[in-house]
């Protein structure tokens, strides 16, 4: 009984020893994969082919070995996405990763569907695909509902608002304008800028409280 008791605990333990060097492994590939794209954002460049390949590689390990983690599906859809350098790619390549992106950005939705993040980057990617469809719409309002006072979320939602203002319906401009009305509380000199590379001034301007703004010397 003893014997049997004793081999049975080095089981349980052999057990849970490998999934604890199990858990380990994905943790530490997908460090490394998302440190790779933070050093990437620092410098302010783009990463150079056997970089990217590196850092896909690192995600992809730590997808193996936790399929149901909605952090690794975001980073590795971001590594994607780094080898997209301009809004509206026209090559098939581009195109093929922006999708590749989109689709992990969907699974992660699935898996937390209570993240704003998640439906904003659902949103920007399919505004470089320029699929304006039902998803697109239905991303903008979740993302505006999630977080409303999340500044990087409302960054987002607003260039995508500047950039298609006039392909959007109405229910859609009228989200993206409280977006703006919030953003504007915190992120104005972001909002100007985005207005004005996306020569939508006359958008952003349009808000109650654009005005009171020291940037709205740009307003016509």
């Amino acid at each position: 009984m003893k014997t049997a008791l004793g081999i049975l605990g080095i089981a349980i333990f052999m057990a849970l020893a490998g999934a604890g060097l199990f858990q380990a492994s994905a943790g530490w590939s997908g460090f490394l994969g998302y440190s790779s794209m933070t050093a990437w954002a620092k410098g302010k460049r783009y990463p150079s082919p056997d970089e990217w390949s590196l850092a896909k590689r690192h995600l992809e390990n730590a997808r193996s070995f936790d399929r149901a983690n909605p952090k690794v599906l975001e980073d590795l859809a971001f590594v994607y996405k780094w080898q997209v350098r301009y809004d509206f790619p026209t090559g098939s390549a581009g195109l093929a990763y922006l999708q590749q992106a989109l689709d992990l950005f969907r699974q992660s939705a699935r898996l937390r569907p209570v993240s704003a993040r998640t439906w904003s980057t659902i949103a920007s990617t399919k505004s470089q695909l320029v699929q304006l469809d039902d998803e697109f719409f239905r991303a903008i309002d979740n993302a505006a509902r999630l977080g409303p006072w999340e500044p990087e979320v409302q960054i987002a939602l607003a260039n995508i608002g500047f950039i298609h203002w006039y392909s959007l319906p109405t229910p859609t401009q009228a989200t993206l304008q409280r977006v703006m009305q919030r953003g504007l509380k915190r992120q104005d000199e972001e909002l100007f800028n985005f207005a004005t590379r996306a020569m939508r001034l006359d958008v952003l301007c349009a808000a109650p409280d654009a005005r009171r703004s020291k940037f709205a010397v740009r307003c016509r």
